[in-house]
């Protein structure tokens, strides 16, 4: 059983010249569900981290998700888009006229367990193509 889910970092690391890049994941504010962390997860301890690209349009609503990356496979899947459904991000007023709407960003979801369920702790950790990322950690009851 789930006793807290919670958003435990949001930060953007992999942030890139306007050269390289000519848009960037603009601010967040992401609120989780208490309940996101996979059930089958938290019973076998397994924790792991996801990929997803997606657009953000205008009117702030994302679309077009797809999954990049997933390990373990299809575990976090769900709850990694249920998160990023939950997630707002503050679009610029000329976010459409700049073309940015037809840019695609990416964001790697990560799913830990506290207290690390290996010795030595072996967690997931974000992915470095990622345009940023969000740690969700859960703590199982025992």
């Amino acid at each position: 059983m789930i006793y807290g889910a919670t958003v435990f970092s949001i930060c953007n690391l992999h942030a890139e010249p306007a050269s390289v890049k000519a848009f960037k994941l603009p601010p967040m504010n992401a609120s989780v569900d208490p309940d996101v962390f996979p059930s089958a997860a938290l019973k076998n301890s397994v924790q792991g981290r996801v990929l997803l690209d997606f657009t953000i349009s205008r009117n702030n609503k994302i679309e077009d998700v797809k999954v990049v990356d997933s390990a373990p496979e299809g575990m976090f899947d769900s709850a990694a888009r249920k998160t990023l459904s939950a997630v707002k991000f503050a679009v610029p007023k000329d976010w459409e006229e700049s073309g940015a709407v037809l840019h695609r960003f990416s964001l790697s979801f990560v799913f830990k367990l506290m207290p690390c369920p290996t010795e030595p702790c072996v967690a997931p950790k974000p992915h470095d193509n990622a345009d940023d990322f969000l740690i969700i950690t859960a703590t199982a009851k025992h």
